[in-house]
């Protein structure tokens, strides 16, 4: 009887995401998973998923028959698939061997990993980071110092060069590092989304989630979770004539500082590699990224 109602449920909620234009997103246990994105790889088109699982669109440009897809999600294994005409996908939860808890005696100590300095008042960091395209990454690696024994993480901040006041959608992002120097799976394993309402320091409190800086390192990261327009703005820029153009942008931006530790690296979307920036091939320097941290040494 179980069976029939649930086959039921499934055939009347398939039916709804039918005449809304939506897809559902689920995992093994029938239950939605929150905040995925789609990507139709032959128009690179990027859809993001709500807290429900949906993935609406009112839009032409939706996925149709015949597209490859591919859809990822925190905590969950990558999914690419030929679109038929379904309405309810399955994505397998991802388990990973996450690392073993350190035992150390005393209080420890506060200390700030990454950068070291405030934002100037003539104009804060050396440059910014524009954000062109949804679920773009800028991660940076933080490495810990040789004689700690164990380090908390506290808190994670990004420095919000942009001073709009759009309230853009940005996805926390933590990586296990892997045998390439690399990120791999995700280690923070939920959405944190951070808000990017003005000019200044965007701040995740982490302290009761029991995550440490590896002897490996750890890649932190951020990810723009948006692809509508009421996210963007329009700015004027100099082309390679030296004319000015508008260009549309997303309404957010993070700082980058002058520096030559190689650290950060770029990922343009969910389904393509991390590249490892060279601070001589970019006119900026590292991700601006403050790691509060609780250490024993």
């Amino acid at each position: 009887m179980k069976r029939f109602f649930l086959f039921i449920s499934l055939f009347i909620y398939k039916s709804s995401l039918s005449q809304t234009g939506c897809m559902q997103v689920i995992d093994e246990n029938n239950a939605p998973v929150p905040y995925v994105t789609a990507m139709v790889k032959i128009r690179n088109s990027v859809f993001t998923g709500d807290s429900l699982g949906r993935i609406c669109s009112v839009s032409d440009s939706f996925i149709k028959n015949g597209d490859t897809i591919f859809m990822s999600a925190i905590g969950h294994e990558n999914l690419k698939e030929v679109y038929t005409g379904k309405k309810v996908f399955v994505l397998k939860r991802k388990y990973i061997l996450l690392p073993e808890v350190v035992i150390v005696k005393g209080e420890g100590i506060f200390e700030t990993w990454g950068t070291k300095r405030n934002a100037g008042s003539a104009g804060g960091f050396r440059c910014r980071q524009v954000f062109h395209q949804a679920t773009y990454s800028l991660a940076r690696i933080i490495y810990p110092d040789a004689d700690v024994k164990k380090a908390e993480i506290l808190s994670i901040a990004f420095y919000d060069e942009t001073g709009k006041g759009i309230d853009v959608p940005v996805r926390l992002r933590i990586f296990l590092i892997g045998e390439d120097s690399l990120p791999t799976n995700d280690y923070l394993q939920e959405n944190i989304f951070l808000s990017t309402k003005g000019k200044g320091w965007i701040e995740a409190k982490l302290e009761e989630k029991g995550l440490m800086i590896l002897k490996e390192g750890i890649a932190i990261g951020v990810e723009l979770f948006a692809n509508s327009d009421e996210y963007f703005y329009t700015e004027k820029i100099k082309n390679g004539n030296g004319k000015k153009q508008e260009n549309k942008l997303y309404g957010f931006s993070l700082a980058r500082e002058s520096d030559d530790g190689f650290l950060t690296l770029t990922k343009f979307n969910s389904w393509r590699s991390w590249v490892v920036e060279r601070f001589n091939h970019h006119n900026c320097g590292n991700l601006v990224c403050q790691v509060k941290v609780k250490v024993w040494r």
